[in-house]
């Protein structure tokens, strides 16, 4: 009522349908050839585009490896079969994708041979990942392949340095190579290196891990 008095006039009304009349759509957006073909190309670019980010990303996780050597005693019977991925010789390596190695490789025997340092990662982990999987070494811990290698051709003082900052498990590799270097009759092996040796392993065993090849000396000397 207040619109009529204003203007005089009454508002336009909105036809509506009648019953049966159908209420004619918004004619549809036509496109000209130049437009279907810039579309299209636009698309196309597009897909190739997604693909090409998607086989980077692929071939990135693919290159990023864990590398991991196995340290044991060398021997014809010491052999590391790893299910899936192969088998191991005394200080060879394997390089395991990242994405599997945080999964499929991490087997409950995996995981042991990292605990006891019989598997070590030598590349591939930050420094959060090798807390995660317990390989954040210290400090002359575990041996590199050149130590294992050479450990014996070391002067004593040396081979004494080196030794005391060993995890235990790698101290009892030292040892069993001594012994075995000790009954092969090795040039290496001397009293004053086993006793030094020994004294350094007594916290692992109270007599040390040298005492029988100690007392088997004594013994060849009396």
């Amino acid at each position: 009522m207040a619109e009529i008095e204003k203007t005089g006039k009454r508002p336009a009304q909105t036809k509506r349908p009648t019953k049966g009349e159908v209420t004619p759509k918004p004619a549809a957006k036509t496109f000209t050839e130049e437009e279907v073909k810039a579309l299209l190309a636009a698309a196309v670019s597009e897909a190739v585009e997604k693909v090409k980010n998607e086989e980077k990303i692929q071939k990135e996780q693919a290159a990023e490896a864990v590398t991991v050597m196995f340290i044991a005693e060398v021997s014809p019977e010491n052999m590391l079969v790893i299910p899936g991925y192969g088998s191991m010789r005394p200080t060879s390596t394997l390089d395991i994708p990242k994405q599997e190695f945080k999964g499929k490789f991490m087997t409950p025997l995996v995981r042991k041979l990292i605990d006891k340092r019989h598997l070590l990662v030598l590349d591939g982990l930050t420094k959060d990942e090798r807390a995660r999987f317990n390989c954040d070494y210290k400090e002359g811990e575990v041996m590199t392949e050149k130590v294992f290698d050479h450990i014996l051709e070391f002067e004593n003082e040396k081979l004494i340095s080196i030794f005391k900052a060993l995890c235990d498990e790698h101290k009892r590799f030292v040892c069993r190579k001594i012994i075995t270097a000790y009954e092969n009759g090795s040039s290496f092996i001397n009293i004053e290196k086993m006793r030094a040796i020994n004294n350094l392993t007594k916290d692992i065993t109270p007599n040390g891990l040298l005492k029988p090849i100690i007392d088997d000396y004594g013994k060849r000397l009396a």
